[in-house]
């Protein structure tokens, strides 16, 4: 969250609206527990309960299944993470 000087600042310059502030992936990153969440990009931090189905995609890389509540979507795993990833899930 930014600090209250940020805070002040922007009720003073946009008085009359409401501005939510959301911290960045990588500070909600530094706070969730490593072993239950994973960064699959930068736009998804994934719960481990999330992951529905893993498979192979070109390149090396993995297409991951998840699910949240009724909502399902497909992401892709870099090459580069993908050994991460499949040490996350315990997968050899």
């Amino acid at each position: 969250m930014p600090d209250e000087s940020v805070m002040a600042h922007l009720s003073k310059v946009f008085p009359t609206k409401t501005h939510h502030i959301f911290p960045s992936l990588a500070k909600v990153e530094e706070e969730v527990n490593p072993a239950r969440f994973f960064r699959v990009n930068r736009k998804i931090l994934a719960s481990i309960d999330s992951v529905q189905k893993v498979s192979r995609f070109p390149g090396g890389r993995l297409r991951v299944q998840l699910k949240s509540g009724s909502h399902t979507r497909n992401e892709l795993i870099s090459l580069v993470r993908r050994t991460a990833f499949l040490d996350w899930l315990g997968t050899p």
